[in-house]
């Protein structure tokens, strides 16, 4: 890693590149994550350490009500696993269990086993296209023991989805930029909510 670490490329920690620099290298006050609740994995993880380095946030859309309205409305994990992928861990989970004629699990557990393990997504009594499930939960340090997807956490303000806003998506932009940075205005209701449920 330190002969990719470079200044072009740089990575913190590595080659020249401090590991904790001294100072951001953007003011988070000129930076708003814009979403529209579907936010989930991945991009719950950066949402999360932006939000902890301060950047404010906008959420579009949601139930037409005013109030607040979650950033982050997918699961918080830190890491998901698709509904095949899932499948196939618990496959050759039961061959570990099982293999070499050294049963693990009695009788009543192999049938129970097979009763409520899921199959293939084609087996499904109804249509399922895809699907995840989280398979490692992500914590707040200010809160070791709930994980996020259990936090409620507001969005700094949230305004109502426009038809321009669905069509053109730079509308949605100007309209972030209006409220965040011009005093534009949000939602009643949707600003100083409390952000999580333990703060």
């Amino acid at each position: 890693m330190t002969l990719a670490g470079n200044s072009i490329y740089p990575l913190n920690g590595y080659g020249n590149q401090k590991a904790n620099p001294s100072k951001a290298p953007f003011n988070p006050n000129n930076i708003i994550i814009v979403t529209d609740g579907l936010c989930t994995s991945t991009c719950a993880i950066f949402a999360e350490l932006m939000k902890m380095q301060s950047v404010r946030s906008i959420a579009f859309g949601g139930r037409p009500q005013n109030g607040p309205m979650q950033a982050i409305g997918g699961v918080k994990g830190s890491k998901a696993l698709e509904f095949p992928d899932f499948a196939n861990e618990l496959k050759d989970l039961y061959g570990n269990l099982t293999k070499n004629g050294n049963l693990y699990l009695t009788k009543e557990q192999q049938d129970r086993w097979n009763e409520v393990i899921p199959g293939h997504l084609n087996k499904f009594s109804y249509q399922v296209q895809s699907g995840s499930v989280n398979q490692l939960n992500a914590f707040s340090p200010e809160n070791d023991e709930l994980p996020l997807q259990f936090v409620y956490e507001a969005a700094a303000c949230r305004r109502f989805l426009t038809f321009d806003n669905v069509v053109s998506q730079i509308t949605s932009w100007s309209s972030a930029i209006d409220a965040m940075f011009n005093n534009g205005g949000c939602v009643p209701g949707s600003t100083n909510a409390t952000a999580t449920l333990y703060a």
